[in-house]
């Protein structure tokens, strides 16, 4: 009974065209412009809810990707199973992923730019000041020191 009432409130939402063209969700979008539904008090993906209810249960740790690459189409004959990586191959396939340098001081979050990042490495191998001196002669927090000399952060430099 409840995945009767899960598809009647599903596809209430669901502009629904011809088999070949995208059924776009017509209701709440997360951030990232894909549909959302609140199932049980947490919100669900739009096209995996969709997956589900028309071909079956999604594989733990397995993603439904979009052929047509309108993250608001819920049309199973629009979407397919894969992981991470074939999300990734089909990206590229497509020529979607965005290969703009976000290292670095051209990661427009920076605060620090390469040459003080050397600076702050060299100094970190001569031992000569302490992280907390260091953050404060950059104007940084300690933990970006210390993600410096981890390599966490500014691991191209």
């Amino acid at each position: 009974m409840k995945k009767i009432y899960l598809a009647s409130r599903f596809w209430s939402k669901v502009n629904v065209r011809q088999k070949e063209r995208c059924w776009e969700w017509a209701a709440s979008l997360d951030g990232r412009g894909y549909g959302q539904i609140n199932i049980g008090g947490k919100l669900k993906r739009a096209h995996r809810i969709a997956w589900e209810l028309l071909i079956g249960k999604v594989p733990d740790g397995k993603y439904i990707c979009h052929k047509c690459d309108n993250r608001k189409c819920v049309n199973p004959n629009h979407l397919f199973i894969g992981d991470a990586l074939s999300n990734i191959q089909d990206m590229d396939a497509k020529g979607r992923r965005v290969n703009s340098p976000r290292h670095g001081d051209n990661h427009n979050m920076a605060v620090l730019n390469n040459s003080q990042v050397k600076t702050i490495k060299t100094m970190l191998k001569q031992k000569r000041f302490k992280q907390i001196e260091m953050a404060k002669m950059f104007r940084v927090g300690p933990a970006t020191i210390s993600n410096i000399k981890t390599g966490r952060q500014w691991r191209s430099v």
